[in-house]
């Protein structure tokens, strides 16, 4: 599976992170070009003119081939061509401009919310044209995808019902159109509508001042009608009835807003010369942070999301617009045997000034205390009312053993495949994590994880056993991992997965939040623990939030799925159908999702594609029937959605 991410910049990213893209930019132009075709033929006369139009026929047409054998090196069999046209199939393509595209056109306020958190700057953002014909193209593009973004922020002011992360993803898209586009009035007003809703009337009125003054500077021109009146309900005290009036106020639960101080913790660069420090520095970076992402002050990007900017050159200014955050840690990791040095840097996105920068040198075995001082230092040089008291309560509990937090940073990458052998590999790694340090809480807890995904998603050759070890092994974990959130949500995952315990699993879910606000990956199993226990809207909510944390997720494609079930679960059964298969689009070798498309599929009327479901299905599990899917399934489904058999059996699953 390919993704391509054309809005702010370019970058190509593969299952297992981001990948190296074509060697020339003619070949990277065509390639994000034929990505926006959403699987249209284009001819070869076209492309050649686009690229080439200074060349002659032939020569163009060489140049053409040669860029296309470097497409063919990074897509392989999607790059379709003939003698005449060419084009990028879309089965095994993910591109953010043609998701953007189909989002904005979508109703109802996922679907507004979801294209709001896509579009991330202008199309090949800071990308040069290599040849006027393309420069012309880019340029129309740009103009229709930034009007796409502003009827999005338009339709966002009079929208009714956007949850308050909707409503802040939404508010994120205008501040990013207003840093290239300062007259936007579709922007300004989003944001005035919205501050007008919490009750921040003299924000509102500052930012319509931001607003007059630079349509006076640029047009020598007054604000709207429309904006105007923002203004004088906020001069008038009358901010309940603002077109945003409909979006509450986040709870004291909420992930902390972009008002405070917003950071994302970029992979450390491995200075060792040696691949396989990889997991180690992985760890570094997992641990610092987590230790900032549990200060209720501070808004963190996910490391899954920073995760994808690993091995690419980037500018910090182009990080911190496309992820709305301030300010950017870098660094890098030098191991020789004992030995460790890590320097570290933390830079203001917005100019790209440096405001600090240390090195920590000394043995492996101190890495815990240096990952823990660099938390503190970042926290103090932005926070200094955060002492060093407040990393000190957020420090976990730590393994007994370096080899066993090897081995639990290596599961990762298996934990978030979703496939049944990385699924056996992450618990062979856990289960050897365990060996070496019995009392690690985390290890045990993701480890029970993985036991109720066998079951859940059929690969159990004994469900009753794997339920067992799942439950065995949340007790074990939760004696240990005291202010671990990371474990605390693989538990309550655990515990919805292979229990009726949901109760239980909701308790390990907010302790979990509560530690850690801004655990992306909590939010995402806190959404399916609601989702089991017949809670869709909470769960949407949840799965909104985590989205909105970690943006540029590569587990972006369950939240489709888990956003797709909880439209099921409301009666939508059409959009739960585009959902999943956009999410399928994302990660097309799993074979679990396909379930919940026949489900929807059938339930909307759409009973060939349903149908195509099963078979896909029964390709996997030729045995497979709803009675044996009964005994596999989490309880939930079995307690709380009697439409999802009956799904099934619409799309031809046979009974028994």
């Amino acid at each position: 599976m390919l993704n391509i991410r054309l809005f702010g910049g370019f970058l190509l990213a593969g299952p297992n992170g981001p990948l190296d893209g074509p060697r020339t930019r003619k070949a990277a132009f065509l390639l994000g070009y034929l990505a926006l075709l959403s699987g249209r033929a284009e001819t070869r006369e076209r492309l050649s003119g686009l690229l080439w139009s200074s060349r002659g026929e032939a020569q163009a047409r060489g140049s053409l081939r040669q860029a296309l054998a470097e497409i063919r090196r990074i897509c392989g069999d999607a790059l379709e061509a003939d003698q005449q046209t060419v084009r990028l199939a879309t089965a095994d393509l993910d591109c953010d401009a043609t998701a953007f595209l189909v989002a904005a056109d979508a109703d109802g306020a996922q679907m507004l919310a979801r294209a709001a958190m896509l579009y991330q700057g202008p199309l090949l953002d800071g990308f040069d044209p290599p040849d006027p014909g393309a420069a012309d193209w880019l340029r129309i593009e740009r103009e229709r995808l930034h009007r796409t973004a502003l009827g999005l922020l338009a339709k966002a002011a009079q929208a009714e019902g956007l949850t308050a992360d909707e409503r802040g993803t939404v508010a994120g898209l205008a501040r990013r159109v207003l840093a290239v586009d300062p007259t936007a009035e579709e922007a300004h007003r989003m944001l005035m509508a919205a501050a007008l809703a919490e009750g921040r009337t003299t924000e509102a009125l500052r930012l319509y001042d931001v607003c007059a003054e630079a349509l006076r500077r640029e047009f020598d021109a007054e604000p709207e009608q429309a904006t105007r009146a923002l203004a004088e309900k906020a001069r008038s005290g009358d901010a309940a009835s603002a077109d945003a009036s409909s979006v509450s106020k986040p709870d004291g639960d909420a992930p902390p807003s972009h008002d405070g101080p917003s950071i994302v913790v970029m992979p450390f660069e491995n200075l060792s010369g040696d691949p396989g420090q990889g997991a180690f520095i992985d760890g570094i970076v997992e641990e610092v942070t987590g230790a900032l992402a549990r200060m209720r002050d501070f808004f963190v990007i996910a490391r899954q999301t920073a995760n994808t900017f690993k091995g690419v050159a980037h500018d910090v200014r182009d990080v911190g617009r496309r992820l709305g955050v301030r300010y950017v840690l870098e660094g890098a990791v030098r191991r020789s045997g004992d030995r460790v040095r890590i320097s570290v840097s933390l830079i203001d996105a917005e100019g790209g000034a440096l405001l600090w920068s240390d090195r920590f040198d000394g043995e492996v075995a101190d890495v815990f205390d240096f990952q823990d001082e660099i938390a503190m230092r970042v926290a103090g040089a932005l926070h200094p009312s955060l002492r060093a008291a407040e990393v000190e309560r957020a420090r976990r509990k730590r393994p007994d053993s370096l080899a066993a937090y090897d081995r639990v940073m290596r599961a990762y990458p298996h934990l978030w495949a979703h496939t049944e052998v990385d699924n056996a590999d992450a618990m062979a790694l856990l289960t050897e994590a365990l060996q070496e340090s019995p009392d690690y809480g985390l290890a045990a807890a993701l480890l029970a994880w993985c036991h109720a995904q066998n079951v859940s998603y059929l690969w159990s050759n004994d469900p009753d056993i794997d339920r067992r070890e799942a439950v065995a092994l949340c007790k074990r974990a939760a004696g240990l991992v005291e202010d671990d959130a990371t474990a605390l949500a693989a538990i309550g995952a655990a515990y919805s997965q292979a229990t009726e315990e949901f109760e239980i699993a909701e308790t390990y879910v907010q302790r979990s939040l509560s530690i850690d606000p801004n655990n992306a990956w909590g939010w995402a199993r806190g959404g399916w623990v609601r989702l089991y226990d017949n809670d869709p809207d909470t769960a949407l909510e949840r799965f909104t939030r985590a989205r909105r944390l970690s943006p540029l997720d590569p587990l972006d494609f369950n939240l489709s799925f888990g956003t797709a079930a909880g439209h099921a679960a409301k009666g939508d059964y059409e959009l739960a159908t585009t959902l999943t298969e956009e999410g399928l689009r994302s990660k097309p070798n799993l074979i679990w999702p396909y379930r919940l498309l026949a489900v929807s599929a059938a339930l909307s009327g759409q009973s060939e594609k349903a149908h195509g479901a099963i078979e896909r299905l029964l390709e996997a599990h030729p045995d497979l029937t709803i009675e044996k899917m009964k005994a596999l399934m989490p309880r939930g489904i079995l307690k709380h959605m009697p439409y999802y058999w009956e799904g099934l059996r619409l799309a031809g699953l046979p009974e028994k």
